[in-house]
């Protein structure tokens, strides 16, 4: 019995053995994961964003050449302000209103646009099909020209301005010493009347000089006010005169 039961021990406690090393076998096992591990020995300045340590890597700042804003001024004259406008145009102006005051036809011909020539209009609203043009061969001779030529219509009456260019340049032209103004505008209107004053759409990229005078006389308060108006068109980098606009008060 003794011998039965000593065997029967030796049975169980192997088997009770194998039985705690199943337990143990069952057991979590504390482990170590690949990314931890990776991450423990990665150095700080590029561990990832979870970790307390990391530091973001912001992406390099493009290296482009920022381009430079243009100090030129606009291409297109009828942007210009009247400072740019008058910077752009100042001399060539004095030039020729100079060239008009003196009555030197031979100069005005060389400042007179070479391929429009320039168009004399006796008031503001420019009327394109009907007033007068001459081209710079012709500009010499008008002094001397007896030919009388209509101009348009007298504002009010409606009768036609038939005159010599001499007379023209007395009544309409030159009626007053425009070389010493009052006030000079550069792409800016300083005398307005009842006439519509159409030249930016006549002369859509111009620059428009134009010389004024208030008044002269104090009884009629203003309503004797003159300019005359020095229009500018480009051709290739030369500003040439297209257009002579007289401008004045009218019903």
């Amino acid at each position: 019995m003794r011998k039965w039961l000593l065997g029967l021990s030796l049975i169980v406690l192997p088997a009770a053995g194998c039985a705690k090393s199943q337990s143990e076998d069952a057991a979590p096992r504390a482990t170590v994961s690949p990314v931890q591990s990776s991450a423990a020995s990665v150095p700080p300045s590029v561990q990832p964003s979870g970790s307390a340590s990391a530091v973001s890597v912001s992406p390099k700042a493009s290296t482009a050449p920022t381009p430079k804003a243009s100090a030129a001024a606009p291409t297109k004259a009828s942007a210009m302000t009247p400072a740019q406008a008058k910077a752009a145009i100042e001399s060539r102006a004095k030039e020729t209103i100079n060239a008009v005051k003196n009555k030197d036809m031979k100069a005005l011909s060389n400042l007179a646009h070479p391929d429009k020539g320039i168009r004399f209009s006796p008031y503001c609203y420019v009327d394109a099909k009907k007033d007068l043009v001459f081209k710079p061969d012709q500009l010499e001779k008008l002094l001397s020209d007896k030919t009388t030529y209509t101009w348009g219509s007298f504002e009010g009456s409606g009768e036609a301005i038939k005159l010599t260019f001499g007379d023209y340049y007395k009544k309409f032209l030159y009626n007053h010493d425009y070389a010493k103004p009052e006030k000079t505008g550069y792409n800016e209107i300083l005398g307005k009347s009842n006439t519509v004053n159409n030249i930016r759409d006549v002369y859509a990229e111009s620059i428009v000089v134009e010389y004024y005078f208030s008044g002269f006389d104090p009884k009629v308060e203003g309503h004797d006010w003159a300019s005359l108006n020095l229009v500018f068109e480009r051709k290739g980098e030369t500003w040439y005169l297209s257009g002579l606009v007289r401008n004045m008060w009218t019903i």
